[in-house]
């Protein structure tokens, strides 16, 4: 088989979660999130992998490009034609050529490939029992312990008995695949892996997918898992490792009518890898506009440790959630959780008295600002949420033009400005061009500024983007802040026109309103406040601002809960370009904030300011 052949035939995403322990969450662009690299064993965010062309680059130590050959080449250490032989085997099934067995591995029954003698050689042990199954399940799923009959199948197989007297569970997936789980009395070892494959490894159920009788089916990580849902009556299937989340999906698609009947439940186990696969199913079920209820497990590791600590807590939690499933939506339910979690909700307080008042604060829900260049955007808004900051609130700073150093420039800039004015701080204010190019005018009322800021910085996390964030990479981001914080942030995105399409064939209107109505889903999903700046359209430049002046508006004026415009005061007076410019170039600009739309409160009022460009601050009229 051509090689170019292979390439189209084989995933690189599939020859990395096959070869290593990497968990990939591809996006719709095709870009996989950046994860720690598989290869050199990273512990930095540099690796990634671009679906689309069929590669996967470490940016950091390796500093290599590698194709599924190349790849496997480097991960197996072997040549062109050993990976080749390799890739045919393992994602063509394609026989002919055998690996040598040092081992045993999840190749080593490819000889018959036939695992029924196995099962039939199994002794009964009270392991299982333990582990809350019912003799139902277990005569069902064919589980035993190894006995010497078994380990005469295996005698001709170079390791393989000594590895069995260890490995004594078997838990049987089907004929071509077997899981054997470690008896921790049989070793001293304290780092053994608790599981070994033998066989292709394989999903546990999935053939339920195609089940027309079936409607809900959890999906879980291990093995115990499934089957201690199957113990209390419901369908599951078992992923068999973190890893094989991207073969539950390859099902689904081979199976797309009838999984489109289905609801999908998945209980992901309580760690930092259940995260990920909830995180990678989540967009990868979206992907295909397909319903996955997810499930958080609370208190305990996963649901077999659950059912062993409380089988009728478990069965109870389980028809709950398919509960969820059919009446989640209903008015009734809906009203049941308002109450329940009904609890008062302050808005966040800005600093801006009449602003404020006119939005009354800072609520969940998605505002946008727009204005033309030069009328102080970014200045406004990062002045906004650095108060916001000073009152103890987290702010995710999504920059995708302006540096990080330039961002805090700036408001060292106007709290130095603030220090000389408020509190009669004596001393020379360091302007931005000059902060950033190290001439300081006045070390002590910078350092002043410095201490004043410390409060606000601790509480500003800024992500500085290449032209290469999009409305996924901002909702990993924040995912993760929560995860690491436990605290809901503010979000800032400046600006919208520059924000990366999911899909490289969108047009920039169907990007714009792609990623307003994403921004919108993840002021919902996570219940927080989103600030999107907006540019103007250039026609727009010398008329008073309205939805129309949005550059590429498309959704914003129907998505958005809130709509601001910044212009100046005497927009209806000027003539052309040269009076605009010399406007724009005034030391303090009179602008109008215009409220277009309020979900919440008033709209249509007007507020003025003064923006003091030196000092990078505005001021209410």
């Amino acid at each position: 088989m051509k090689t170019d052949v292979l390439k189209q035939k084989i995933s690189i995403v599939d020859v990395l979660e096959r070869y290593t322990n990497a968990t990939l969450l591809i996006r719709e662009d095709g870009k996989s999130k950046s994860i720690p690299c598989p290869i050199h064993g990273g512990k930095n965010e540099n690796f990634a992998v671009d679906s689309n062309k069929n590669i996967a680059t470490c940016f950091s130590k390796c500093n290599e490009t590698w194709d599924i050959f190349s790849l496997t080449m480097k991960i197996h250490n072997v040549d062109f034609k050993g990976a080749t032989e390799m890739l045919k085997r393992d994602f063509l099934n394609d026989t002919k050529e055998k690996a040598p067995v040092s081992a045993p591995t999840p190749t080593d029954a490819k000889k018959n490939n036939d695992y029924k003698p196995v099962y039939d050689s199994l002794s009964q042990d009270d392991y299982f029992i333990k582990r809350g199954l019912s003799n139902e399940i277990i005569e069902k799923y064919r589980l035993g312990a190894v006995s010497e009959d078994t380990l005469e199948l295996f005698k001709n197989i170079k390791g393989a008995p000594y590895f069995l007297s260890m490995y004594r569970y078997v838990l049987p997936v089907n004929n071509r695949f077997f899981i054997t789980r470690l008896d921790e009395d049989k070793t001293s070892s304290h780092d053994a892996p608790r599981y070994r494959n033998f066989g292709e490894v394989e999903l546990l159920n999935s053939h339920y997918i195609k089940d027309e009788e079936i409607q809900f089916i959890f999906v879980v990580e291990g093995y115990f898992d499934a089957l201690s849902i199957e113990t209390l009556g419901y369908n599951s299937i078992a992923l068999n490792s973190v890893s094989n989340a991207s073969k539950l999906i390859k099902e689904i698609k081979l199976n797309e009518e009838d999984a489109r009947q289905k609801q999908f439940i998945l209980i992901a186990d309580n760690d930092e890898a259940g995260k990920e696969l909830e995180e990678k199913l989540q967009i990868e079920f979206k992907k295909m506009n397909m319903s996955l209820h997810t499930v958080p497990l609370e208190g305990y590791k996963d649901i077999n440790e659950h059912l062993i600590a409380d089988s009728e807590g478990t069965e109870g939690f389980l028809e709950q959630q398919i509960d969820k499933c059919i009446n989640g939506n209903s008015a009734f339910n809906i009203l049941l959780d308002f109450f329940t979690e009904m609890k008062p909700v302050e808005p966040i307080k800005l600093h801006f008295p009449k602003l404020n008042d006119v939005l009354g604060g800072l609520r969940t829900g998605l505002y946008v600002l727009g204005a033309i260049s030069s009328l102080g955007k970014t200045t406004f808004v990062q002045e906004v949420v650095d108060k916001v900051a000073e009152q103890g609130e987290h702010v995710l700073f999504f920059s995708l033009e302006m540096g990080r150093k330039e961002l805090v420039a700036k408001s060292l800039v106007r709290t130095m400005g603030e220090l000389k004015v408020e509190k009669k701080v004596n001393g020379e204010i360091t302007y931005t061009r000059d902060l950033l190019s190290g001439n300081i005018k006045n070390q002590n009322i910078l350092t002043l500024a410095i201490g004043e800021y410390e409060k606000t910085a601790k509480n500003l996390f800024i992500h500085e983007g290449m032209f290469d964030i999009d409305v996924y990479t901002i909702r990993q981001e924040i995912e993760k802040h929560i995860r690491l914080h436990n605290k809901k942030p503010v979000i800032v995105v400046d600006y919208l026109q520059i924000l990366q399409p999911v899909n490289d064939r969108m047009t920039e209107k169907q990007t714009v309103d792609k990623n307003i109505t994403e921004l919108k889903r993840i002021t919902r999903d996570f219940d927080i406040p989103l600030i999107a700046v907006s540019s103007f359209n250039r026609g727009n430049y010398n008329s008073e601002a309205s939805f129309s002046s949005f550059k590429e508006s498309g959704s914003i004026e129907y998505s958005s809960d809130v709509v601001l415009a910044l212009e100046l005061e005497k927009v209806k007076d000027i003539q052309d370009s040269t009076e605009l410019n010399k406007a724009k170039s005034e030391k303090i600009r009179k602008i109008t904030l215009k409220l277009l739309k309020n979900r919440f409160g008033k709209a249509f009022e007007e507020i003025q300011y003064d923006y003091i460009t030196d000092m990078n601050k505005f001021k209410e009229r």
